[in-house]
C-alpha cells in the first residue's frame, strides 16, 4: 500500500483523520474483501470483517451455532434475525416476533414513567411517543 504524503507518520495521521478516513476509503473499495483480509494477515496487521446480516447468515459457523431464527412478521413474512446468544438447556429461549410499533407505548408509559392513563394517552394523541 501507499504512503499518503500527509501521513508519514502516525502524529501525522492523526492530525488528519478525515484525510486518512478518505485514503483508506478509496484504498478499502478496491480491493476484494477475501483479498483485503488476506493482505491485512500477511502484513500482521489484526483485522476481521464487519458483517452485514447476509454474511452473518452466510458464514459456516451460524449454522451450527443455531445463531438464525426465522420469525414470522405481522406482514406475514419471514424475517430472519440473530437470538440472544444466551442459551440455556434448562429453560429455553422462546423466540417470537417483536410487537409492531407503538405496541406497548401505554404499558410502558404507565409503569416504567408512572404516568396516569390519561396523561399515557395524551402523549400518544400528540404523537409524543
Amino acid at each position: 500500500m501507499q504512503t499518503e504524503a500527509f501521513c508519514v507518520v502516525t502524529v501525522d495521521c492523526i492530525a488528519h483523520p478525515s484525510e486518512l478516513r478518505d485514503a483508506v476509503q478509496a484504498l478499502v473499495r478496491k480491493r476484494w474483501r477475501a483479498l483485503l483480509l488476506q493482505q491485512l494477515s500477511d502484513a500482521c496487521v489484526p483485522a476481521d470483517p464487519i458483517n452485514d446480516m447476509a454474511h452473518v447468515f452466510a458464514d459456516p459457523q451460524t449454522q451450527p451455532s443455531q445463531m438464525e431464527v426465522a420469525l414470522r412478521h405481522r406482514s406475514d413474512r419471514a424475517v430472519r434475525v440473530v437470538p440472544s446468544p444466551l442459551n440455556w438447556s434448562a429453560s429455553p429461549e422462546t423466540h417470537r416476533a417483536l410487537p409492531g410499533l407503538g405496541k406497548h407505548s401505554l404499558q410502558t408509559l404507565r409503569e416504567a414513567l408512572g404516568l396516569r392513563e390519561a396523561q399515557a394517552k395524551g402523549l400518544v394523541r400528540q404523537r409524543v411517543v
